[in-house]
């Protein structure tokens, strides 16, 4: 549902089934920063889909799969796979490019991670199962 404030008044846009919240650990918007879109999740074959919804023109938007997707201060957002790969999704052309990968070794494991909201920076912490951790912090030059 879009409620608008001034007029108090609201209308059922879009409906779908097995929808997931955005991003509800991270405790991030479930709309882009310029209010164009509302970022959700599906599951599909077994793993999440992001998607987006356009509150203009009322069109479904497939983001990839993926674990979650970040809201960039440029309107667009951050996907992360579940490869553990970090794509930059543009909603002008609706593609995404891959950002940063992190290196794993066989027995590490990437633990939680978070974008800054310029996407410039990208920060989280690999470990490995002798239990050591170790925070990594990737800024795009």
């Amino acid at each position: 549902m879009v409620y608008d404030l001034e007029t108090k008044q609201g209308e059922w846009v879009y409906r779908t089934n097995d929808l997931f919240p955005h991003n509800e650990k991270a405790q991030d918007s479930i709309l882009t920063h310029d209010g164009s879109y509302v970022l959700y999740s599906t599951e599909g074959r077994g793993d999440l889909f992001q998607h987006a919804f356009d509150l203009q023109t009322k069109e479904v938007i497939d983001i990839g799969d993926g674990v979650t997707t970040f809201p960039l201060l440029d309107g667009n957002v951050m996907l992360v796979t579940h490869d553990n790969k970090f794509h930059y999704f543009d909603f002008g052309t609706k593609t995404a490019q891959e950002v940063h990968a992190p290196q794993l070794k066989e027995d590490e494991e990437l633990g939680n991670f978070t974008v800054s909201k310029d996407g410039n920076a990208i920060a989280y912490y690999v470990s490995n199962k002798d239990k050591k951790t170790v925070l990594h912090l990737y800024r795009k030059s």
